[in-house]
């Protein structure tokens, strides 16, 4: 569809938290205090390769989130690229919000087409990719990018500090360099956790301002609308193909769509949070606390409240291997997230994440077979 669907907000918070400030950010800073071995300079090389230049290579990763001890979230990826075609495979098991749910997609790009393939309905959506494809991970192909790099690479290197003598060169074989790192609570910039104070303490002690229209399942219900007003199933279009008054028709709908449920939570003063159900009737919540006490399990709701206002990254350690070529090969991340709610109780979310680069420049990307699949647009 050509609107994008509207998202829970908050649903992952913890998660994204946990890895991006407790480890990208910390491993680089601690990188950067000593460079043993020349770990720093090797390992922002070879991450730099892998983002700005590598174009043939294999990624596969696996991610674990857990919640006090209980499993959450397990993800699967396998990343393929060759000088701009790639394949991809996603899969993530979620038991967040107190129900299991399983996300499994393929996507490819092959040649001038992007094909993306849902085996659970055995249905793919195929779209023409105009301009030239993207070969690396991030281009680097203007000007702007290119500051934007070095301004995010000085950042990191600014986080430098108090911490102390933490890379170890576990070993050194045939040019492969295997370094090993563990930072503890003590050795975490004060910066960090000072900006996670500062994000949950807006987040615990503002929800009830929240205002906003959201949906259970967007496509279904807004299916149903064009139904009643066309008289006609919705079929997901290629929009740059629609003749001018196709897309005026079109976005006529998209409009009366929107104005239906925004027009709801105008009457209420713009206070409060409509949830639109698949049927398209309508729940409205006069705050934030009440729509996810009733809409998710304990678990979820309070997620951001279990941390309370200062939680602390209490735990990192980073295994990295580096080939005989600079290269990154393989890289393991585990960050410890803690907490107490209001009660005193203790919290811990933890992330791992374990990931392997290899075949460089000797992959073949997998090529999508719509043969016995249903095409949808």
């Amino acid at each position: 569809m050509k609107k994008q669907f509207m998202v829970k907000h908050r649903k992952h918070f913890i998660t994204m938290t946990c890895l991006v400030a407790g480890m990208l950010v910390l491993t680089t800073a601690v990188y950067a205090n000593y460079d043993n071995a020349g770990g720093y300079t090797n390992y922002k090389n070879a991450v730099k390769n892998l983002a700005f230049d590598a174009d043939n290579y294999t990624a596969d990763a696996n991610m674990t989130f857990i919640m006090d001890g209980e499993e959450m979230t397990t993800s699967e990826f396998l990343y393929k690229c060759n000088n701009g075609d790639t394949s991809q495979y996603n899969l993530t098991n979620d038991n967040f919000s107190g129900e299991a749910s399983k996300s499994e997609y393929y996507s490819y790009v092959n040649g001038d087409k992007r094909y993306v393939y849902y085996p659970e309905t055995n249905m793919y959506y195929e779209s023409k990719i105009d301009g030239e494809k993207n070969k690396t991970i991030i281009p680097l192909d203007d000007a702007t990018s290119k500051k934007a790099v070095r301004f995010a690479e000085l950042m990191a290197d600014a986080f430098v500090g108090d911490l102390k003598n933490n890379v170890v060169l576990v070993s050194e074989e045939d040019g492969v360099r295997k370094y090993s790192i563990h930072v503890e609570k003590s050795q975490i910039p004060e910066i960090v956790n000072a900006g996670l104070s500062l994000m949950f303490t807006a987040n615990n002690n503002s929800p009830n301002s929240s205002s906003y229209v959201t949906y259970k399942n967007y496509e279904k219900t807004f299916n149903a609308f064009y139904k009643e007003k066309t008289g006609n199933d919705y079929k997901s279009l290629d929009y740059s193909n629609l003749s001018e008054s196709e897309q005026e028709a079109l976005n006529d709908i998209y409009n009366a769509f929107d104005k239906k449920y925004s027009g709801i939570l105008e009457a209420k003063g713009h206070k409060g949070i409509v949830l639109v159900l698949a049927n398209g009737d309508y729940k409205y919540y006069t705050n934030y606390s009440d729509y996810m006490n009733s809409e998710y399990a304990p678990n979820e709701a309070k997620t951001m409240a279990m941390f309370g206002d200062d939680p602390y990254v209490d735990d990192v350690t980073m295994n990295v291997t580096l080939d005989e070529k600079g290269r990154l090969a393989e890289n393991y991340l585990e960050a410890s997230l803690m907490g107490k709610d209001k009660n005193g109780e203790k919290h811990v979310a933890t992330m791992k994440v374990n990931s392997k680069i290899y075949d460089y420049d000797k992959t073949s990307v997998d090529l999508f077979n719509p043969e016995g699949k249903t095409k949808q647009n």
